[in-house]
This record gives structure tokens, C-alpha cells and sequence, in this order.
């Protein structure tokens, strides 16, 4: 495990170069499970990517309730 970020890093494999479809990035600025670095990390590399950071909420935006963002409920 002392390689892990390494081994599993997106950029230093040089997976985030691959083509790739478009990707879509949602984050809530207070992500705890995907940090919003991330994305704005994998924003710098490869193909095109459309991003959303949603500030003050969770994980893809959601509150601490567990309201969908496919429907578009954001508030």
C-alpha cells in the first residue's frame, strides 16, 4: 500500500489523457467523498469535460438530505 496513489492515480497512469466521451463533473463545494480539487484536477487534462461545483453542498450537490440531483432539485 506504501505505492497506492501512485499506482491508482488517474494522471500518473496517464488514464485521464485516454479519449474518453464527454464527461460531466458535479461536485458540492463541501464534498467529502470526492473532493472538489479532484475534479478541477481532472478539468486540466484530456478531453472536454463540462463541470458544476455547487457551493455548500455535499456529494454531487445533494443537501444533507438525500435529494436527488438528476431531478434537478438543487435547492
Amino acid at each position: 500500500m506504501d505505492n497506492a496513489q501512485d499506482t491508482w492515480s488517474l494522471v500518473n497512469t496517464g488514464i485521464v489523457n485516454m479519449k474518453s466521451c464527454r464527461l460531466l463533473l458535479m461536485n458540492g463545494t463541501i464534498d467529502g467523498l470526492m473532493p472538489v480539487e479532484d475534479s478541477m484536477l481532472l478539468s486540466e487534462f484530456g478531453t472536454p469535460k463540462e463541470m458544476r461545483f455547487i457551493t455548500g453542498r455535499l456529494h454531487m450537490g445533494k443537501r444533507s438530505c438525500s435529494t436527488p440531483v438528476a431531478r434537478g432539485d438543487l435547492c
